[in-house]
């Protein structure tokens, strides 16, 4: 895997050129108050050496030497040696017993692949993870084999895939630090850090679909929660690289990854690769049968364009299908439809009727929907792990969990999302721009949330944010508003990340904004939630909720952090898809 293709990760490509996985000993499960106050020792730790962390690890990685660890033992004892410097190494991690231990046992059995110089140490903590990553891959496959009918047979085999997708991000983040360490830093530590986050949000989604126990839980958890872990501990590790003003490299990586959209206008004018056409008129009957097209061996952006019609299917644009244009004729005239709900028996993960993983991916005049209606719990219409998605002028539609921006970078522009409970959902960083937000009427007793982005890690780049939205209700809400409690956003995880700003709020969200339940408290310390410049009925902040998470932002430099330009670096990508974009703050709304 060359290091300047650094969006080459396919599911497929993890047999070839990847880090062996075989021969490794499982780890038993570190006990979990053992690991929050060892979590707690580093925090502290942390305060101490921030001021010179950035600049010791990065000295230390770019000079390579085993002597820039000052304070060292000096032994001649090799292993002494090499003991120590794992010991410094690791206090920049936030589970520094998890990385002691997990780096000893892989250096000690590869010596040779694992030198003295800190910049093997972060290659071989990145090697060790994917060993992990590889057993607990290997655990959910025996299940999947046995063909258990309990829940968890559909848990691993979401396990068995997501882990898929965790191994390549490592092994394209192994690539990636290598050649950030060697001097291209500037192209390779965004991706690197992006795919790291995406790795985690890979893993923790396999263990939140195993909640339900069952045979071979207790077991696959066990190993889930090291690999886990150690990826955090990896990203918390490249996390401490300094910015870089220096990014022309980047800028043309991934112009050569999402170049050739302007594709999609010339697909408008009939040049598109397939037409699909339910009625016959066009090459292909079937969405999915124009995606198996797109599979094959090709050169550049495939276009699709799909006539008017519902259609009936559960699309997936898997890993291997790159660099794929779709476009309609309308988000209410092209629409793809199913009904897949999660009391049907199957996982949140599987329910989407649309899903999309093949990186670059893009989408306008589309319409995606889940009819399963608000009794079936969650049913996703749209899920995203595509990265670098554009979906433009696109209408999705459910109740539940309508739209899961589940992993990777992704920007929607000018589109209607609507739904209910946690309608955009995930751990993406997901930019929405000039959308409308229809907020629908629940069951009832229920209330409506209209975010729950599920950042695992204060080190994850990701978050979810709404910049120039409308938040209204729905046509059957609107005469039961004043009834049912509508809330910007809710805590997932324990870093749960979203910012409102510049949107219109209307009256149907309640003053306090901001949603929690009972086992929420620890999580509104840690959440990130902020609205900046909102306007309109619910978006006085006077009444808002008093957490240490939540923010009023007053700084335009603190708001424009959270802008296409700078949270996704669309600076560097979106203009080339031809799909107008603000790059940061909008003035004179």
């Amino acid at each position: 895997m060359p290091p300047e293709n650094l969006h080459s990760r396919t599911a497929s490509s993890i047999t070839s050129d990847t880090i062996e996985i075989e021969d490794y000993q499982e780890p038993s499960p570190p006990n979990p108050e053992a690991v929050k106050a060892d979590r707690r020792r580093a925090l502290k730790r942390k305060l101490i050496i921030a001021a010179s962390s950035t600049v010791l690890l990065a000295t230390i990685i770019v000079a390579g030497t085993s002597g820039l660890f000052i304070g060292g033992p000096r032994s001649d004892d090799q292993a002494d040696i090499q003991a120590a410097k794992i010991q410094v190494f690791c206090q920049l991690t936030d589970f520094p017993n998890v990385c002691i231990s997990r780096l000893t046992n892989y250096t000690e059995r590869d010596p040779s692949g694992s030198g003295a110089d800190p910049k093997s140490l972060l290659l071989s903590s990145v090697a060790a993870n994917i060993e992990t990553v590889g057993s607990v891959y290997r655990i959910a496959k025996r299940i999947v084999e046995k063909k258990l009918d309990d829940p968890t047979q559909k848990a691993a085999e979401d396990c068995e895939q997501l882990l898929t997708y965790a191994a390549a991000e490592l092994n394209a983040s192994y690539v990636g630090m290598d050649a950030a360490t060697s001097g291209s830093m500037p192209c390779a530590l965004s991706n690197v850090l992006s795919g790291l986050s995406a790795a985690v949000a890979y893993e923790q989604t396999c263990c939140d679909g195993l909640g339900g126990g069952g045979a071979g839980t207790a077991e696959i958890r066990a190993v889930l929660w090291n690999a886990t872990l150690e990826t955090r501990n990896n990203l918390a590790l490249m996390s401490e690289f300094p910015a870089t003003a220096e990014r022309r490299r980047m800028r043309k990586l991934m112009a050569a990854v999402v170049d050739g959209e302007r594709m999609v206008w010339r697909a408008a004018r009939g040049e598109a690769d397939v037409v699909v056409a339910k009625d016959g008129s066009g090459d292909l009957r079937t969405i999915s049968a124009a995606l198996e097209v797109a599979r094959m061996e090709r050169e550049g952006r495939f276009v699709i364009y799909v006539k008017e019609g519902v259609y009936e299917e559960s699309v997936r644009v898997t890993w291997e299908m790159k660099y794929v244009t779709m476009y309609g004729d309308g988000a209410n005239r092209t629409v793809v439809t199913g009904s897949r709900g999660f009391k049907d028996g199957f996982t949140v993960y599987q329910t989407p009727t649309f899903a999309v993983s093949g990186v670059a991916f893009m989408a306008r005049d589309m319409g995606f929907e889940n009819t399963a209606g608000p009794e079936k719990a969650q049913a996703v219409a749209l899920l995203v792990e595509s990265d670098l998605a554009v979906f433009h002028k696109c209408h999705i539609n459910g109740y539940q969990n309508t739209l899961h921006a589940h992993a990777q970078r992704q920007f929607y522009r000018s589109c209607t999302i609507s739904g209910s409970i946690d309608i955009i959902s995930g751990g993406a960083a997901a930019i929405f721009q000039n959308c409308e937000i229809m907020v629908k009427k629940p069951q009832p007793g229920q209330e409506n949330i209209i975010t729950a982005q599920t950042r695992l890690d204060r080190h994850q780049t990701t978050g979810i944010i709404l910049q120039n939205c409308t938040i209204s209700a729905n046509d059957d809400l609107i005469p039961a508003r004043g009834d049912v409690a509508t809330y910007l956003g809710r805590p997932v995880k324990e870093h749960s990340r979203t910012v409102v700003m510049q949107s219109t709020i209307g009256d149907l969200v309640r003053p306090e904004g901001w949603a929690s339940g009972p086992g929420d408290v620890g999580l509104e310390q840690t959440v990130y939630f902020a609205e900046f410049e909102n306007r309109g009925p619910g978006a006085d902040v006077a009444e808002r909720v008093t957490w240490p998470g939540f923010h009023v932002l007053r700084d335009v430099a603190e708001a424009t952090r959270f802008t296409a330009g700078e949270f996704v670096e669309g600076i560097y990508w979106l203009n080339m898809t031809g799909v107008q974009f603000h790059t940061g703050i909008i003035d004179a709304l």
